[in-house]
């Protein structure tokens, strides 16, 4: 079942979710503000006006959130 069960319990207390966050990937750095975890685990992070999926990277808040 994996994340599933749990996410929306984790929805509830995500600090994370609204903040402006810096993602590193293997493809480059992201930049944007945090939305959220998917059920499937995938962190939603928007983006100049659209939405990210991220599996994996290494995630820091930004000092502007």
């Amino acid at each position: 079942q994996g994340f599933a069960p749990l996410a929306a319990e984790w929805a509830g207390a995500d600090c994370l979710a609204g903040k402006a966050v810096s993602i590193e990937t293997d493809s480059g750095m992201v930049t944007g503000t945090a939305a959220g975890i998917l059920a499937d685990g995938r962190l939603r992070v928007n983006c100049d006006g659209r939405e990210l999926l991220l599996v994996s990277g290494d995630v820091r808040v930004r000092a502007d959130s």
